[in-house]
């Protein structure tokens, strides 16, 4: 089914409990091309290679404001939506889905329930998913579009414990919002999550990313890449390593400059009282901050971090 026409008109227009079955290769049982305006509730996909392809398709063309609610993307339904630009302009502006559910897929190990693709622009766009996954590998959100791309909603996922996936590959990607995650193991290092976001006409983004809680432990190594900073982020680090001997413990302050190097000094304001200094157990190797075992016996670290500053974003000029 295809559903074309109408870039810059908002149609209003209403999709409502229809399941969509494909019959198993289909590359999209709903297309929706240079569209706006269209609601598409309480829908189900399955037995497909893609659920729906939001597609900027002719000259000019462009898909904003289609939001897809309350919708549920089946097991047998590989990736559940993908943004295409074809002949079309690079806008998906407001366009995303609220409140809908991903199953744990079956079809394909190594795609994504999101697909962004090349050259799409996807911003002031709801985000707001629930995902069931098991053992398989597949990132939630493949981001190959365009860098200044944004989301904002709620993401939650319930996964296997002893699997590693990633929230979103490709690209960095901006959600103004948070996760849950039932289990461990979902890597966020593709995706910034803030409270305020700005894309700048020069191409520059503005953000204030959230307050980070960060743990894990040494294992069999003695240092640990914890998070990376961009350049011109600043923040208060408040890290803990814990050894049957007790808690070694600082608050520091770090930078990164335009150049990308970081930087910390010591507040001297630590809740606990150490003998180390700072530089032996926290650093930065470029804009990477590690942290590092004082002695054999630390086994567990706790990294909170309140951020401070980011490019101009509390003027947001």
């Amino acid at each position: 089914m295809k559903i074309k026409g109408g870039s810059g008109i908002l149609c209003s227009s209403n999709i409502s409990g229809i399941h969509f079955s494909g019959d198993g290769d289909n590359n999209g049982v709903l297309i929706v091309a240079d569209q706006c305006g269209l609601s598409i509730e309480r829908c189900i996909f399955s037995n497909c290679h893609i659920g729906i392809r939001m597609i900027n398709e002719s000259s000019k063309g462009f898909s904003e404001f289609n939001v897809l609610d309350k919708c549920t993307f089946s097991a047998s339904c590989s990736t559940g939506i993908s943004y295409e630009r074809d002949k079309g302009n690079e806008s998906f502006h407001g366009t995303g889905l609220s409140e809908c559910i991903f199953q744990q897929q079956t079809k394909d190990d190594n795609s994504p329930h999101v697909l962004i693709g090349k050259n799409c622009l996807v911003y002031n766009a709801p985000m707001s998913i629930h995902v069931f996954r098991g053992l398989s590998s597949s990132p939630i959100i493949q981001h190959d579009g365009l860098p200044r791309s944004n989301f904002y909603g709620i993401i939650t996922v319930e996964k296997h414990p002893k699997n590693t996936i990633d929230l979103v590959s490709g690209g960095v990607l901006y959600i103004v919002g948070s996760v849950v995650c039932l289990s461990e193991n979902l890597a966020t290092t593709k995706t910034v999550f803030c409270s305020r976001f700005q894309a700048n006409s020069d191409g520059s983004v503005n953000y204030i990313r959230n307050p980070a809680s960060l743990s894990g432990t040494f294992e069999q190594t003695d240092s640990v890449d914890v998070i990376k900073f961009n350049s011109g982020e600043s923040a208060f680090i408040d890290v803990s390593i814990m050894s049957p001997a007790g808690i070694e413990r600082k608050l520091v302050f770090a930078a990164v400059d335009r150049d990308g190097n970081g930087m910390i000094s010591d507040t001297a304001l630590s809740p606990m009282k150490s003998k180390l200094a700072h530089d032996s157990i926290i650093s930065f190797n470029k804009s990477m901050l590690s942290i590092t075992r004082p002695s054999s016996d630390g086994r567990q670290w706790i990294v909170d971090i309140s951020f401070v500053a980011s490019r101009l974003q509390y003027s947001m000029k």
